[in-house]
């Protein structure tokens, strides 16, 4: 075997070693890139976790049906609550209306990591959709009443987007159930249709 003959194979066992190499690094830096979206949804589902049970406890100290009602909550009533939090609380500089823009704030946070593809969306999902639609339609009065106050039509815009994507998932997962179960439904009774039929025959 000439030299030229080797050193065109060893050439190509090189560029084939190369190029493995640069897949599995490829593959490493994927890999890593998913899991660091899927570590920030998770992140703000645990981060400060404390601080946002305590904004949860408040929140329906004042709502008592918070986690049930299916209607948003009337911005008079809202009003009332938030005069009410600032008799009951000795820290005045603190009342209920602040732990109502951190809770919609936290969802503004996420809506925008998922947005610009920092957060993974279907883990975002899993951990959070029933809270994030809940409190974007429970304070959508309010969310409307700040943005006409603050002049700022955009306010909470990237938590509403986010609450609406939730939803859409939640009705594709849904209709998509639906035609399973359908689908199931029309099998077995196309079992029971031929048990029937081979009887006969």
């Amino acid at each position: 075997m000439s030299v030229e003959i080797l050193n065109l194979i060893l050439s190509i066992i090189e560029t084939i070693i190369v190029s493995a190499t640069f897949v599995v690094l490829a593959q490493q830096v994927g890999k890593e890139y998913t899991w660091r979206k899927k570590e920030k949804a998770i992140t703000f589902s645990t981060y400060n976790a404390n601080h946002m049970r305590g904004v949860m406890r408040k929140i329906e100290q004042y709502f008592p049906d918070y986690s049930t009602r299916i209607t948003p909550i009337p911005l008079a009533a809202i009003r009332d609550a938030v005069a009410q939090s600032k008799d009951d609380d000795k820290d005045k500089d603190h009342d209920l209306i602040n732990d109502v823009n951190y809770l919609l704030s936290k969802f503004e946070e996420l809506g925008l990591s998922v947005e610009q593809g920092v957060a993974d969306f279907n883990t975002a999902y899993e951990l959070v959709y029933g809270n994030c639609r809940r409190a974007i339609m429970i304070f959508s009065e309010y969310i409307d009443d700040e943005r006409k106050q603050e002049k700022r039509p955009l306010l909470w815009e990237y938590a509403v987007r986010l609450a609406y994507r939730f939803k859409e998932n939640y009705d594709r997962q849904v209709a998509n159930h639906d035609l399973e179960n359908k689908h199931l439904q029309v099998e077995n009774e196309f079992k029971v249709a031929s048990k029937s039929f081979d009887s006969k025959t």
